[in-house]
């Protein structure tokens, strides 16, 4: 493959740069280096259909739709074997991967909250410590809140802690560590399963309960007492065997000095 590479300036021939292809695929070389090789040389590439979609194959794979798209519909493929099938495929994943990016960018995760006097959608990452959030059946919590207003507020902490069983939250002050037991806090992750309620947002993306837990499982995790005994263990055992092994060997001298001697 390096010997190609050096050949590759100039490139001889369209049918050297199919074979180069070939081997690079056949190789696992990063798509995009060798997307950069084709495109480096699209007089030779336009000449080939099936080394055109190549590029285009390359193309949908870096995720450059738009331009797998405006590569099929500005060229007038030749009927091959197989080569129909390709590139209709080719085509309708670039048009639905379009589509689903189209989708992704139209859903926003709001919360209701009252600024300025007034009743307003914004998005969750807009949201600030110090904003009023209303909340009502259905709604997921955007972030940690301390709850000022409740009636008949039930919200499901199962993603926090497990439990199946919703928990009622009411209005007052906190009491003790900020945990999903305290009954007038409520967490980003959870959700309002009935009834309705305003709450303070008090912590933010990821300094929040959850966003502390996410980086407590991504750490370094601790030595738990049962593989600190084993490691005690292990470690005695170890420096038994490294004292006995001198030990041994100099009994064994010893023994057979005394037998020789006495022999």
């Amino acid at each position: 493959l390096a010997a190609m590479e050096k050949a590759c300036d100039p490139m001889p021939s369209v049918r050297f740069l199919l074979e180069y292809d070939q081997l690079a695929a056949r190789l696992e070389l990063p798509a995009a280096k060798r997307l950069a090789v084709l495109e480096k040389h699209m007089e030779l590439v336009c000449q080939r259909d099936d080394l055109f979609l190549r590029r285009i194959t390359l193309l949908n794979g870096e995720g450059r739709w738009q331009k797998a798209l405006e590569a099929i519909r500005g060229r007038k493929f030749h009927p091959w074997e197989g080569g129909e099938g390709t590139v209709s495929t080719q085509y309708r994943f670039a048009l639905c991967q379009l589509a689903a990016e189209k989708l992704a960018s139209m859903i926003r995760t709001t919360a209701t909250v009252l600024r300025g006097g007034e009743v307003c959608e914004v998005p969750v990452s807009e949201l600030a410590v110090g904003d009023e959030v209303r909340l009502s059946a259905g709604d997921m919590i955007p972030a940690d809140l301390r709850i000022v207003r409740a009636k008949d507020l039930f919200v499901s902490q199962s993603a926090l802690t497990g439990e199946s069983a919703p928990e009622e939250k009411n209005a007052g002050p906190a009491a003790g560590d900020a945990s999903p037991a305290c009954g007038c806090l409520a967490f980003m992750g959870t959700n309002v399963v009935s009834g309705s309620g305003t709450g303070i947002v008090a912590v933010t993306g990821a300094d929040t309960f959850l966003g502390r837990t996410a980086r407590s499982l991504g750490g370094r995790r601790e030595k738990t007492a049962f593989e600190k005994g084993v490691n005690s263990v292990s470690h005695i055992l170890i420096g038994f065997m490294l004292a006995m092994v001198p030990v041994v060997f100099l009994l064994n001298g010893l023994t057979n000095s005394v037998l020789n001697s006495s022999g």
